[in-house]
């Protein structure tokens, strides 16, 4: 198995990071996963500098409230998460006031659920402040 294989543990992966919470200046990370890891590294939280966030693939279904510390977020991409339904609540991506800029490309649940405004479990009511929504679902 290779860094990149689909046969690494998430606890693996996680462990490989060890130390990244240390560069909380780090202010551009991008983060490629696989469909069976449910949740995204810890230490992610601790990068409060970061002004651009990438995630792909990943297999987490909600967002943590830990994006609250997101603060200095002006760009925040998710790319074939095919599992992730939910953002934060409402209360947490309203503390990411610097945030101008969503990609949500080839996430089908997130992005039907970002494009309904008024059904029960639209999530456009979090979003709709940010300047630009850019949702592309594959078919």
């Amino acid at each position: 198995y290779g860094p990149f294989s689909d046969g690494v543990e998430f606890d693996a992966f996680q462990a490989s990071l060890h130390g990244l919470e240390q560069l909380q200046s780090l202010y551009y990370v991008e983060l490629c996963g696989w469909l069976h890891w449910n949740s995204l590294p810890y230490q992610l939280q601790h990068l409060t500098a970061m002004k651009e966030l990438y995630i792909h693939g990943f297999g987490v279904e909600a967002l943590p409230d830990w994006f609250r510390y997101f603060r200095s977020l002006v760009y925040i991409g998710f790319f074939n998460c095919q599992k992730l339904q939910q953002l934060p609540p409402k209360e947490v991506m309203q503390c990411l006031t610097h945030l101008v800029d969503l990609t949500i490309d080839d996430c089908p649940l997130l992005g039907e659920r970002c494009t309904r405004r008024s059904t029960t479990d639209s999530e456009f009511h979090k979003i709709s402040n940010i300047e630009r929504i850019y949702i592309n679902q594959k078919k």
